[in-house]
Parts: C-alpha cells; sequence; structure tokens
C-alpha cells in the first residue's frame, strides 16, 4: 500500500491523501489532515465512487469541457462569414455562412444571411448575438416528388472519430439547436454518410410562431456502411425545410437510402409562402445521450477552424495588399504566393476572385503608380500551405522585378476552396 498527501494552508491544516491498494484500488481523501475523508474511491476493475456529500461544480463539469462540439461555425455570431454576410437565390452545393452550404432540387429560392436574432443568453445559458436566417423570396406550394431543400454541414471524417459510426457497440450522438420559424410543425433533420447509402432522418416540432425553442436530438450510432475517418467526408448533417416523396424515409432509423437529404413524410413544405423564414443558432453535435451548454470556442478559434476549409484574402478600405510580394516572369506577367493562415483540408484546385481585372493592380518597383491588371488573376498551383498566382497588366514589368498586388477597391478579393 502507497500513501501520498499533499499539505495546503500550513502544518496539519488541510490537504489531499492518496493511497493506493495492492489490489490496485485507489482511496482519495481530503480535508483537515487529522481527520480526512473520502472523496473518491477507485476498484481495480475501474468502478468510481464519489462520496454522497461531494460534487463536481464549475469548472469541472461536462458543460465547460471544451471540444465536444464536431459543428464548425454553429454560433452565427462568431462564425467569420469569410464569403459574405447575405446570399440571395442560395444556389445547390453554394456555401454562405463558413462551412454551411445549400443542398436543394426546387423552383423557389431563398436568401440566406446573418441576422441580428437570437435566443437570449438567460434562454441559452451563454450569449450570442446572430443567427441564420433563411427567407423564401420565391415560394413552392406544391412540392413535387424530387424536389428538396436542405441546409446542411458536411464534416470531415477526421472530427467524428470520437462518434464511431460503422464500428460495433451501443453509442449516441445528440444534435442541439434553437429555432425560430414562421411554419409551426413538424421538420426534420438527418445524418448520413459519405457514400450515401446510410441515413437517418429525426423529427422535431416548431411549436410556435416566430419564438426561439430549444430542440435536442439524440440519434443512435451506426454500426452498419461505410464511415470514412479520414479528410474525406465522415458524415453530413441536414435541417430540411422541404422534402418530396423521393426523399422520405421511417423516422428514427438507420435505412440504406440514396437521399441526399433524408425526411420522414411528416415534414411541413416551409417553402409555401414568401413570408416564410426559418433561423437556427447555436447549432452542436457531440458524443453521447444528453446535450450539453454550447460549447462557445473564441472568435480565433473559430476562424482558424473555418480557414481550413475556405480562406479569403479580402480588401477592407481599398489599396489594401493582397499579394504582398511577386516578381516579374515576362514583360506582361507576374508570379506571387499566398500563404494560408493554417493548413488546409487538401489543395485548392482553382482560384475564386472578383471577375473584374481592374480591381487588381500591381506595383512595380521603381515606378510611381501601379498598372492596372489587364486579366483576372489566375491559378497556377497550390499545395496545403500556399497557392502560387498569375497577375497580367499590358506591359510595363520585366524579368525577375520585383513587386506587389494591391487591391484597387473593396471589391477585389482572392479564395481558396479545400471543402468538402
Amino acid at each position: 500500500m502507497t500513501t501520498s498527501v499533499i499539505r495546503a494552508g500550513g502544518t496539519g491544516v488541510a490537504g489531499v491523501q492518496t493511497t493506493g491498494g495492492d489490489d490496485g484500488a485507489l482511496s482519495l481523501k481530503v480535508g483537515p489532515l487529522s481527520t480526512t475523508v473520502e472523496a473518491l474511491s477507485i476498484t481495480s476493475a475501474g468502478a468510481a465512487t464519489l462520496a454522497s456529500t461531494l460534487a463536481i461544480t464549475g469548472d469541472l463539469t461536462a458543460n465547460n469541457f471544451a471540444g465536444r462540439n464536431r459543428i464548425i461555425g454553429g454560433d452565427f455570431s462568431t462564425n467569420p462569414w469569410q464569403r459574405g454576410t447575405s446570399f440571395a437565390a442560395i444556389a445547390n452545393t453554394a456555401y454562405f455562412a463558413d462551412r454551411w452550404r445549400a443542398n436543394h432540387i426546387m423552383a423557389s429560392a431563398i436568401t440566406a444571411s446573418k441576422a441580428a436574432d437570437a435566443p437570449t443568453a438567460a434562454q441559452a445559458g451563454i450569449y450570442t448575438s446572430h443567427c441564420l436566417s433563411l427567407a423564401v423570396t420565391t415560394a413552392d406550394t406544391s412540392i413535387a416528388a424530387a424536389d428538396f431543400f436542405a441546409i446542411q454541414q458536411l464534416i470531415e471524417g477526421l472530427n467524428t472519430t470520437s462518434f464511431g459510426f460503422g464500428q460495433a457497440g451501443s453509442r449516441n450522438v445528440t444534435l442541439s439547436f434553437w429555432v425560430k420559424g414562421t411554419k409551426t410543425g413538424i421538420h426534420c433533420v438527418s445524418i448520413r454518410n459519405s457514400a450515401n447509402n446510410r441515413q437517418y432522418a429525426a423529427e422535431y416540432t416548431i411549436d410556435s410562431t416566430n419564438t426561439w425553442e430549444y430542440k435536442t436530438i439524440t440519434i443512435p450510432v451506426d454500426t452498419t456502411g461505410t464511415w470514412l475517418y479520414d479528410t474525406g467526408m465522415g458524415l453530413a448533417v441536414s435541417f430540411l425545410l422541404a422534402a418530396g416523396t423521393n426523399y422520405h424515409i421511417t423516422a428514427n432509423t438507420w435505412t440504406a437510402s440514396s437521399a441526399f437529404s433524408a425526411s420522414t413524410s411528416n415534414q411541413v413544405n416551409a417553402l409555401d409562402s414568401t413570408s416564410n423564414i426559418f433561423k437556427i443558432a447555436l447549432v452542436q453535435l457531440e458524443a453521447g445521450s444528453s446535450a450539453t451548454t454550447f460549447d462557445a470556442r473564441s472568435v480565433g478559434d473559430e476562424l482558424a477552424l473555418c480557414q481550413r476549409y475556405y480562406y479569403r484574402v479580402t480588401s477592407q478600405v481599398g489599396g489594401d495588399y493582397v499579394v504582398p510580394s511577386v516578381f516579374g516572369i515576362a514583360a506582361t506577367q507576374v508570379l506571387g504566393s499566398v500563404e494560408f493562415p493554417v493548413t488546409m483540408r487538401t489543395r485548392p484546385t482553382a482560384l475564386e476572385q472578383s471577375g473584374t481585372a481592374t480591381d487588381y493592380v500591381v506595383l512595380r518597383a521603381g515606378h510611381g503608380t501601379g498598372a492596372v491588371c489587364s486579366a483576372v488573376p489566375a491559378y497556377n498551383i497550390a499545395g496545403i500551405t500556399n497557392a502560387s498566382l498569375l497577375f497580367t497588366v499590358a506591359s510595363g514589368l520585366s524579368n525577375g522585378s520585383a513587386g506587389a498586388v494591391y487591391a484597387a477597391n473593396t471589391s477585389a478579393y482572392l479564395g481558396f476552396s479545400a471543402e468538402l
């Protein structure tokens, strides 16, 4: 048997005493050293017993352990919204808020935006100021069998290892979120794998019009199917606004379905009026059978997580350097490199830019004025830590000459995607 004592506050005043038995059991005692009280005992088999007079509180509660939320950008206040904050008639597979995209086959049109509306701190347990708002701008009153509309987040496989999808054993995950909508009734959320052959649809009800409501859904982990645990898509979480019969499956049952965003037949048509608005906030997906308080990450941490999948260089005032160092490779062209702030999920294979050549200006060494670009910036090659770009002007450059590229206005940007 081994006994260790840690004194605190002076000789014999208070302390912690641990005792390890020869059988592998452990006892933890606290209090005045002359009269310590057993607070925790652990048997050799690993069973732990906490004294009935003690409780774990404060920073040791499960609610305060960081890193449990596998949704990135689920707080739309700290979501960086790198692409902008309002998107009219969002296209199928188009991203809007960071890590969130549309998935649909519909005649209707939806505007997605960052809205200054959210549950109160008294309601949610934390302060948040914004939500994701989806406003119907073109209604669809009759949903065809092949029609559906969903917003979704695709989660990287490396971020789902704690869930254990596709593995033997009994486990659960819990999805929690705040929702506010004009369309009351049953709505659906679904989870699917990357092979799109394992689907689970769960129902929740919006009870009151235009009222923030908290929803939690516990989902049993699928023990079959193929689930990726690499840099590919581990799973997709979808929020349905409407779904035709082609996408209907049985509620609360893992199904071998190929529906991109499955629902049940009870899903309301939340697209049947241009007065309809659907809002969500504080979305969280975590291991376990119960929801915890939202895992609030810092703005910097949230930005870094988002930049693994998308990075945009923008101009705040015009005149900002978008590529601070370039060199001439011809009389009309320079080559420059953009360093990514974090390692991206995979190497970007294309460049996003404003579409207007004159938004970009090449500043040449030894010249007082810049040369306005005559062609839009072009992708050259990229890795997971940087990308090289080509900028073209009419004339005036030379091989090896140093320079930089700056934005002529706030419309200029350079975007790099490693989205799933």
